[in-house]
């Protein structure tokens, strides 16, 4: 990922799919919190394919709201490749990544900054009142916390929430495909020397819409986090060996996404006009 020119002090990431529902609200809140910050900013919507009129929200805010800006991609690529394709239109020190139902709350963001402002390079929220959720999503969600703690030796207490903080350089040569979104901590952290904090949030159950969990993502995510935890070790302890691994996750994944190659096509970018900072 490469620094871009324009720089601004923070970009904000959404990644979303048949959101029509939630984008409005979810833009007004965003806008009104990094207003106040005092900090310049920009905000992407992305739409992953969506078959509702998702993107056509997005056009309407972006005409009111000039900071945010939206990608509408070609067709459905998963959570990992919307959420990569933002990082890499980004221009943002500070890159915020969120879902795009109102789990996550806009208010919340201070407080992620906050830590970064304190000297942290990666920072994640940590649901950690998740007993309010639905029995069939929360067990499923703690046997893959376990999982990847003592498979990736990183400390986190919530893997799969998409509310994340980084410094730009933090997301240098990390791989994004598959749905590797939710095990991005192991990616960023192992075997490098970043500071790696967490930011305690209330668990919110989605409003309106439909949630996409499902047990097809379950078996994936166990298939992603076993690679990811080979990737890690061999990255930092036999990089040659890489090659070998990537090999067979071609066979899986596709060659182009384990080059390194584009793997999305976006259909319509509507740039924003980053808010300038007091």
């Amino acid at each position: 990922m490469k620094i871009m020119e324009n720089e601004v002090d923070l970009t904000v990431v959404v990644p979303m799919k048949d959101e029509k529902e939630n984008v409005e609200e979810l833009a007004e809140r965003l806008i009104a919190v990094l207003d106040d910050l005092g900090v310049s900013y920009e905000v992407l919507l992305v739409d992953d394919g969506s078959s509702d009129d998702t993107f056509g929200e997005v056009r309407r805010l972006h005409r009111k709201h000039r900071s945010l800006g939206g990608i509408k991609l070609s067709k459905n690529y998963g959570q990992t490749i919307a959420t990569r394709a933002g990082i890499e239109h980004s221009r943002g020190k500070v890159i915020i990544t969120m879902d795009g139902d109102l789990e996550h709350s806009p208010e919340d963001i201070p407080r992620l900054l906050e830590m970064i402002n304190q000297g942290y390079d990666v920072v994640s929220t940590w649901r950690h009142d998740r007993w309010k959720e639905r029995f069939g999503k929360r067990v499923p969600s703690r046997i893959s916390n376990f999982l990847a703690r003592l498979m990736t030796e990183v400390p986190a207490h919530d893997f799969g929430s998409g509310f994340k903080a980084y410094k730009r350089d933090a997301l240098q040569d990390i791989p994004l495909y598959g749905s590797f979104h939710r095990y991005v901590l192991a990616l960023v952290l192992y075997g490098r020397d970043y500071r790696f904090g967490e930011v305690k949030i209330d668990y919110r159950s989605r409003r309106r819409g439909r949630t996409k969990y499902s047990a097809k993502r379950l078996v994936k995510g166990v298939i992603d986090l076993t690679y990811i935890s080979f990737y890690v070790r061999l990255r930092k302890n036999r990089p040659r060996a890489l090659k070998y691994l990537k090999k067979i996750g071609a066979l899986y994944y596709g060659k182009n996404a384990v080059e390194g190659k584009k793997i999305y096509e976006i259909e319509e970018f509507l740039h924003p006009i980053p808010k300038r900072s007091w």
